[in-house]
């Protein structure tokens, strides 16, 4: 899933700056729209996701803070805290420019460790920006049954990546519930295979708008051993879910 929103940064970049106005081919893709497409559409109007467009965001999460600013209509993020001995430690880079400094000095390290770093930026920015990667090239969706959640009905949508344009991770499988009613993105589910493999599921709270754009937290649950990713809802539903952590973002700009 890491890498998913990198595809979601470069399709950004090369839209930032550009008119917004509406072009004879934008207005006949709408028409042709699959019931897919015109259900994220609603979603990501609902969570406000055009006014991340351009915009530099920043926010606090587990005691670092990530940033994404812009600059001569390019993308650039970073994120910063410190390590285990009290230093300062930034990881930072624009287009295939990485850098890391510890205490303001710059430290060599292996595009290994660079493209870990990354990897591990990107997927925090992912989640928290969903749902705004939602309509990205590689991504494949499918429309499930539709499901009540706590007496609230839901659509329900399963996400594939291709293998092309999917990153390191586009094995990984996910699904999301949209309120019908609101069309926000109360819950979502994953199954990731790297490091062991697992699935999670996260209920959304908290919401708030920020520069325009829904921003949430979310309870992270682990399901018991055996259960499949579509039943995620129904085993929640049943109580049967541990809470192993909170998704918890504080201090958010958008601007």
């Amino acid at each position: 899933m890491k890498n998913y929103l990198y595809i979601l940064f470069t399709v950004l970049m090369t839209a930032c700056g550009h008119s917004t106005s509406s072009s004879t081919e934008e207005v006949e893709s709408a028409e042709l729209a699959t019931p897919e497409q015109e259900l994220i559409a609603r979603v990501q109007a609902a969570h406000g996701v055009d006014n991340l467009e351009g915009k530099e965001v920043s926010f606090t999460f587990r005691d670092k803070q990530y940033v994404r600013d812009v600059f001569n209509n390019a993308y650039g993020y970073s994120r910063s805290g410190l390590n285990e001995n009290g230093e300062m430690v930034i990881d930072s880079w624009r287009g295939d420019d990485f850098e890391r400094t510890v205490n303001g000095v710059t430290v060599q390290v292996t595009e290994k460790d660079a493209n870990a770093f990354k990897n591990s930026i990107n997927s925090v920015f992912y989640f928290a920006l969903l749902p705004a990667s939602l309509t990205d090239p590689a991504v494949n969706v499918e429309l499930l049954e539709e499901t009540k959640i706590k007496g609230i009905e839901y659509a329900k949508i399963k996400v594939t990546f291709d293998e092309e344009g999917g990153g390191e991770d586009h094995h990984d499988i996910f699904i999301y519930w949209f309120n019908k009613e609101t069309n926000t993105m109360d819950y979502l589910a994953y199954e990731y295979f790297t490091n062991g493999g697992g699935i999670r599921f996260r209920e959304a709270y908290n919401p708030r708008t920020v520069g325009g754009f829904r921003v949430q937290d979310y309870s992270n649950f682990e399901p018991p051993s055996g259960v499949e990713l579509i039943d995620m809802d129904k085993v929640f539903e049943m109580g049967r879910m541990e809470l192993v952590s909170d998704i918890v973002l504080t201090d958010a700009n958008i601007n």
